[in-house]
Protein backbone atom coordinates (compact mmCIF):
# COMPACT_ATOMS: atom_id res chain seq x y z
CA UNK A 1 0.00 0.00 0.00
CA UNK A 2 1.39 3.70 -0.62
CA UNK A 3 1.57 5.98 1.86
CA UNK A 4 -0.32 9.12 1.45
CA UNK A 5 0.85 10.64 5.16
CA UNK A 6 3.32 13.36 3.27
CA UNK A 7 0.81 14.22 0.42
CA UNK A 8 -1.72 14.80 2.82
CA UNK A 9 0.56 17.68 5.19
CA UNK A 10 1.65 19.03 2.38
CA UNK A 11 -1.67 20.03 1.45
CA UNK A 12 -2.83 20.86 4.78
CA UNK A 13 -0.15 23.28 4.76
CA UNK A 14 -0.50 24.39 1.05
CA UNK A 15 -4.60 24.83 0.57
CA UNK A 16 -4.84 27.73 3.34
CA UNK A 17 -2.26 29.28 1.19
CA UNK A 18 -3.48 29.53 -2.15
CA UNK A 19 -6.91 30.06 -0.64
CA UNK A 20 -5.30 32.94 1.36
CA UNK A 21 -3.43 34.53 -1.53
CA UNK A 22 -5.64 34.77 -4.41
CA UNK A 23 -2.44 37.02 -6.04
CA UNK A 24 0.22 33.87 -5.69
CA UNK A 25 -2.54 31.34 -6.95
CA UNK A 26 -3.02 33.41 -10.28
CA UNK A 27 0.58 33.58 -10.90
CA UNK A 28 1.10 29.89 -10.65
CA UNK A 29 -1.63 29.60 -12.52
CA UNK A 30 -0.21 31.80 -14.90
CA UNK A 31 2.73 29.85 -14.99
CA UNK A 32 1.79 26.85 -15.21
CA UNK A 33 -0.26 27.11 -18.31
CA UNK A 34 2.80 28.88 -19.89
CA UNK A 35 5.00 25.97 -19.39
CA UNK A 36 2.24 23.75 -21.00
CA UNK A 37 1.88 25.97 -23.92
CA UNK A 38 5.12 25.58 -24.39
CA UNK A 39 6.14 21.64 -23.41
CA UNK A 40 2.89 20.10 -25.07
CA UNK A 41 2.35 21.16 -28.56
CA UNK A 42 0.55 19.14 -30.92
CA UNK A 43 3.31 18.36 -32.89
CA UNK A 44 5.74 16.89 -29.71
CA UNK A 45 2.53 14.75 -28.51
CA UNK A 46 2.55 13.56 -32.06
CA UNK A 47 6.37 12.97 -32.46
CA UNK A 48 6.42 11.85 -28.81
CA UNK A 49 3.99 9.03 -29.61
CA UNK A 50 5.28 8.24 -32.84
CA UNK A 51 8.81 7.31 -30.80
CA UNK A 52 7.41 5.45 -28.04
CA UNK A 53 5.35 3.65 -30.96
CA UNK A 54 8.34 2.45 -32.35
CA UNK A 55 10.08 1.35 -29.60
CA UNK A 56 7.42 -0.89 -28.49
CA UNK A 57 6.47 -2.22 -31.76
CA UNK A 58 9.21 -4.58 -33.65
CA UNK A 59 9.51 -3.42 -36.84
CA UNK A 60 8.43 -5.85 -39.76
CA UNK A 61 11.87 -6.94 -41.91
CA UNK A 62 11.29 -6.84 -45.74
CA UNK A 63 13.01 -9.29 -47.36
CA UNK A 64 13.74 -9.04 -50.90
Amino acid sequence: MISTQGVTTQLRTLLPVLRDQPVLTAELGRRGRERVLERYTLKRNIDALEQLYGELVPREVVSA
